[in-house]
């Protein structure tokens, strides 16, 4: 999904370090507003929509990934969306409301394996919901087994894709548990969605939604089956990433944001019922007030928490902008030194140009502190890739050889060369 979305939107303005957090800032726009419509469905109480669409704006999930080119927010916003949709379907019975739902869970699939989850047990609602109504079993056989296909279509043909290229069905989960490398016991239960979760909620105090669960579950069936879809997803992937070692490398924080987006109605909920009463006490108000501000603040101080460092640096910014203007009227290339690190990343990006650059050279070998060598070999390799521009560590030392190296721009994390050949 997120693929084609990019390639459209380049076509409209191409801005590789820009276009993609415009789209990302708006798909946290639909993602807060399909939080909104969630919380009425749920409770069919504006002012508790309200509210939840103020502490969304502030919570981690939305403030963070709405400025991040990153899967997440598209993962948020479909699931969101099918829920939601669920829901508006289940109080109204317009099927253009399932439908709906249906349609999102689709491109959901599409996104995050994650998505996966959601749809399936969806589906298991969605067909309790169909198989319970007062219709024909032809009518209930044919729309729970069409919807059953829908639904498969992007999984089954992915995991059709992974057995004929890897020569089995579950590559994509193979893969990153190639990459995991073993922790302790301890640490591996710390890296769990469900550690994740109750870490980052019981800090931002989003876990008092929890309370409201309880106190709803009883009384509504709507919420019966919200957290029958909230807790089989958020224990099953828990479970099969902790067995399976399939979780991410780094910022395991983020598994646990979309269960922690989907508790925000509840929280927000508990707040309000302190003054949902039939008569609002002066202690009461004060109560509301002090959970307000508090509940703000930590909401605040976790998304400075984590905002706090920046991938991008300015000298990343700086070297893209330098190579940018090297780049424009000509066809030359530039080798990027990576040294087993990401952030030469950043350059491709604010380059706006990450196809000229050459980031592996047969006559040199990547290591730490190392010198480059420019002897012939190398030489004549710079001439076939076309390269006039070297990008490079500035404990990188280069001991030259018929060329004249002319420098560009000298900074705390890299150095920019030009190259004259003799």
């Amino acid at each position: 999904f997120q693929k084609i979305v990019y390639a459209f939107a380049f076509r409209i303005y191409y801005d590789l370090f820009l276009t993609p957090r415009i789209i990302s800032a708006i798909f946290g726009l639909f993602t807060l507003l399909s939080l909104i419509d969630l919380s009425f469905q749920l409770f069919k109480n504006k002012n508790v929509s309200v509210l939840t669409g103020f502490f969304g704006t502030i919570f981690l999930p939305i403030s963070i990934f709405s400025v991040l080119p990153l899967l997440e927010i598209y993962f948020f916003f479909f699931t969101v969306m099918s829920i939601t949709f669920y829901f508006r379907w289940k109080n109204n019975e317009k099927y253009f409301y399932l439908w709906v739902s249906i349609a999102s869970s689709i491109i959901g699939t599409t996104i995050r394996y994650e998505a996966w989850l959601f749809t399936f047990f969806l589906f298991l609602i969605v067909a309790f919901h169909i198989f319970n109504q007062a219709k024909s079993f032809q009518f209930k056989f044919f729309i729970i087994t069409g919807i059953a296909l829908l639904l498969s279509i992007f999984p089954a043909y992915w995991i059709y894709l992974s057995y004929i290229t890897y020569g089995t069905i579950n590559s994509f989960m193979v893969s990153v548990e190639n990459n995991y490398h073993p922790f302790s016991l301890l640490s591996e239960v710390k890296n769990n969605a469900l550690f994740s979760f109750l870490k980052v909620n019981i800090s931002s105090l989003n876990i008092v939604g929890i309370i409201s669960i309880i106190s709803l579950y009883k009384k509504n069936s709507n919420i019966r089956a919200f957290v029958f879809l909230f807790a089989s997803t958020l224990i099953v992937f828990s479970l099969v990433t902790f067995i399976s070692k399939a979780m991410p490398t780094h910022n395991y924080w983020r598994l646990a944001m979309i269960w922690s987006l989907l508790l925000l109605p509840f929280t927000t909920h508990g707040i309000y019922s302190l003054i949902d009463k039939a008569s609002i006490s002066k202690i009461r108000i004060v109560f509301f007030i002090c959970s307000f501000l508090i509940l703000s603040y930590s909401f605040l101080m976790q998304v400075v928490g984590h905002s706090f460092y920046s991938y991008i640096t300015y000298d990343d910014m700086k070297v893209g902008e330098i190579l940018s203007k090297e780049f424009h009227g000509n066809n030359s290339n530039a080798y990027l030194q990576r040294n087993g690190t990401l952030d030469y990343l950043n350059i491709l990006v604010t380059s706006q140009n990450p196809d000229r650059f050459v980031i592996k050279l047969n006559n040199y070998k990547n290591f730490f502190y190392d010198t480059l060598f420019v002897d012939r070999k190398l030489i004549s390799e710079f001439k076939s890739l076309n390269i006039k521009y070297l990008v490079l560590r500035p404990y990188t030392k280069v001991s030259i050889g018929k060329i004249k190296l002319f420098e560009i721009q000298k900074l705390t994390l890299w150095n920019v060369y030009k190259i004259n050949y003799l």
